[in-house]
């Protein structure tokens, strides 16, 4: 019998001494992306814009508590909050800020609710918006865990919780419906989605497996579009929009673009020069959708 308790006592030593792998400290890379559904000429998702978020190797002290700089990665690095890691709780004082909020607890056991942790909406990372910061669940309609469970990959230990939703959080990586996001199911016409991350060289989570990856990849976390990148191609929205048929795409350069009626059907195409001016007036009244690249908009000719 004491062998039998000795050994039990061993065994939760063991568990309660399970190292986990925490929030990284410099070099990590989070690219997120927005894509949204198309219809036209069929059913797809489309990548509309990424945002990556860089932790730097940058240390700053605030109010007696040591954080790590985060930011918008791209040519032109954009400060975006402060965040820091204590005993398996994440917590992030945003810019201009001097009050921290907690984004992660891996601490939640199944069955907790999840309380005063927020998200940031992923449309609200764009450096010219203000960014609003939501608490998770409201007593009506409650975030709760359904499941914890350990995964291992070539950084470590993970612990993963589940809420039945749409995304989980990982331990050391953050939530897979993007870094800072919430994890509640897509009801829109679009899809948000924790694409990649990387420490330094290597990735060590990818968007398909919804788990840190038991081998890392070389290379670091990458997309088509930098955060430089999606900035312009937002910018680069056609208008007016509703217009008579003179209308400006503000393309930083030469593309070939695409115009489709609602059933799908391509109306016209022809490569265009950077800032091209259109006159699509010979155009019938209606809305239509103009396609470029990885980007379509809606437009409305009056």
């Amino acid at each position: 019998m004491k062998r039998l308790v000795l050994l039990v006592l061993i065994l939760s030593s063991g568990l309660k001494a399970q190292n986990f792998v925490g929030l990284p400290d410099s070099n990590a890379i989070w690219t997120n992306s927005y894509s949204e559904l198309v219809t036209q000429p069929f059913f797809h998702y489309e990548l509309a814009h990424t945002v990556k978020l860089c932790l730097s190797n940058q240390d700053t002290a605030i109010q007696s508590q040591n954080y790590h700089q985060l930011f918008l990665c791209g040519s032109s690095q954009v400060y975006f909050a402060a965040i820091r890691e204590d005993a398996g709780r994440v917590y992030l004082l945003p810019k201009d800020s001097l009050t921290e909020i907690t984004v992660y607890d891996y601490n939640l056991l199944p069955g907790d609710t999840v309380k005063n942790i927020y998200s940031v909406g992923f449309g609200n990372y764009w450096p010219q918006q203000p960014i609003v910061y939501l608490a998770l669940g409201d007593p009506m309609d409650p975030v709760i865990v359904q499941n914890v469970d350990t995964v291992y990959s070539s950084l470590g230990a993970h612990r993963i919780l589940d809420f039945g939703l749409s995304g989980v959080w990982v331990e050391g990586i953050g939530n897979s419906q993007g870094f800072l996001w919430d994890p509640y199911p897509n009801v829109s016409n679009f899809e948000i989605k924790l694409e990649c991350m990387s420490i330094g060289d290597s990735t060590y989570y990818d968007g398909y497996s919804h788990q840190p990856l038991a081998q890392a990849l070389n290379g670091a976390c990458d997309l088509s579009l930098s955060a430089d990148e999606a900035i312009a191609w937002e910018q680069m929205s056609p208008y007016p929009n509703p217009s008579s048929g003179s209308l400006q795409i503000n393309n930083p350069e030469p593309i070939k673009l695409e115009v489709y009626n609602l059933q799908g059907q391509r109306l016209w195409s022809q490569h265009v020069p950077a800032k091209a001016q259109l006159d699509l007036s010979f155009l019938a009244s209606g809305t239509y959708i103009l396609h470029a690249g990885n980007e379509s908009w809606k437009w409305l000719k009056k």
